[in-house]
């Protein structure tokens, strides 16, 4: 009896993988990436003449601000302005600013942040500074690890906001990854994250589902401002995920969508700012113990125990065998085997749907194919993480983000961001 019920498991999580691939093909069908590219949505229509005012805050961030900021002054959009915030930097963060200002001061407008109030998180702080600036009709948030991949990124992010009718429209990043350990990590924190938000739903003004995100967080100021800004999310861990729920809550029409070509990130440098970094973002976004929890049973039930389901029956059968050939009689020695040999093949089944599903993930976001072979690792860190997000929820452990330590929002333990 438990065999077959082990069997009957197989079998479900086999069937389930393979379903997972083909709604991740038909996904791609009805709702294509927004790209620059000709014939592409967003592409086609003609940009619009509203002023934009780009933000991006940067704190300690010399290795990839200046990339950031070229890419955005490149941008083709006729009215457009960035302003850029250089939060208390101790590296050359603000020099750099400073310079590519001097050199377009029509375009780009530079503010030094000295200080960070108590009950702010610093980089919301930055951007609210930064607001006070803007004269756009829409916002533009995005990080200093961003690269615009395109001159045409703006003008096809704004020209497909208004083709969706949006107030707050977010695209998805292109993970840009250089390093081996972030094609196992990267691909498999991402998918755990979009399993939760998933666009149609978000997009669908009928359902409460609420996804923003802050590398591209496009919204109109009229939006920001009914949504209270970043003044309201100030200790929240996630406020673009907060903005979201507050703007759909309110009645705004949100709306997200994937990028090709449009810009990209490399979130994190080393696999301790991926492990902080992603437990932040669990933190933030799944927001409850129980949906923490939720994430964890799922990454367990489907990512990991296909693998230590295989290990296991193929162990079993091998310890089968062996004590079979200790026996001299046929019929103990076919007894002895029993389930082993379907189990084997049903487990090493859902591995081999679970990696054909996960291939096409990984080249959407931003990896290759073949490392969907470290799947299994990479649900392993992510794991981890997620045990770690669930002792944030419990208020167990806090938050590490930027050089500072928080707790429900709050600066603790006397250290400063």
């Amino acid at each position: 009896m438990t065999g077959g019920i082990w069997f009957t498991a197989g079998v479900l999580i086999t069937v389930l993988w393979v379903a997972r691939r083909v709604a991740i093909g038909a996904v791609l069908r009805r709702d294509p990436a927004v790209s620059p590219r000709p014939g592409s949505p967003g592409a086609a229509a003609p940009p619009s003449a509203l002023r934009v005012t780009v933000l991006v805050a940067a704190k300690d961030e010399e290795d990839n601000v200046e990339a950031c900021v070229r890419s955005l002054l490149e941008q083709d959009y006729p009215n457009f302005r960035v302003v850029a915030i250089d939060d208390r930097s101790a590296d050359r963060t603000a020099e750099i600013l400073d310079r590519l200002a001097r050199h377009h001061p029509d375009r780009l407008d530079v503010l030094h942040v000295r200080e960070l109030p108590e009950g702010w998180f610093g980089k919301y702080h930055a951007l609210h500074a930064g607001v006070q600036r803007a004269d756009g009709d829409w916002l533009l948030f995005t990080d200093a690890d961003c690269r615009f991949f395109s001159p045409a990124a703006l003008s096809t992010a704004v020209a497909e906001a208004g083709r969706r009718r949006a107030e707050l429209f977010s695209l998805t990043p292109a993970l840009i990854i250089e390093r081996a350990w972030e094609h196992v990590v990267q691909p498999v924190c991402a998918a755990i994250l979009m399993l939760w938000f998933r666009p149609r739903r978000v997009n669908d003004p009928a359902r409460s589902d609420a996804y923003a995100n802050g590398a591209f967080l496009l919204i109109t100021r009229a939006c920001y401002d009914a949504c209270g800004g970043h003044a309201r999310v100030r200790d929240q861990t996630c406020e673009d995920m907060a903005l979201a729920r507050i703007a759909k809550a309110s009645g705004r029409r949100i709306s997200v969508a994937r990028n090709e070509g449009v810009y990209g990130t490399r979130m994190y440098t080393t696999i301790r700012e991926a492990w902080r970094g992603w437990s932040r973002i669990y933190f933030g976004a799944l927001r409850t113990r129980t949906r923490i929890g939720l994430a964890i049973a799922f990454l367990c039930l489907f990512t990991l125990a296909p693998w230590a389901s295989l290990m296991a029956a193929s162990i079993g059968w091998w310890a089968a065998g062996a004590a079979s050939t200790a026996t001299t009689a046929n019929t103990a020695s076919t007894a002895s085997v029993g389930w082993w040999p379907a189990l084997v093949g049903i487990w090493a089944a859902a591995c081999a749907a679970q990696l054909w599903s996960v291939a096409r993930w990984y080249g959407l976001a931003g990896s290759r194919a073949r490392w969907c072979f470290a799947y299994p690792v990479g649900g392993v860190f992510a794991l981890g993480v997620l045990m770690d997000a669930l002792l944030k929820a419990m208020g167990w452990t806090d938050t590490v983000w930027r050089g500072g330590r928080y707790r429900g929002g709050r600066q603790v333990l006397g250290v400063r961001e």
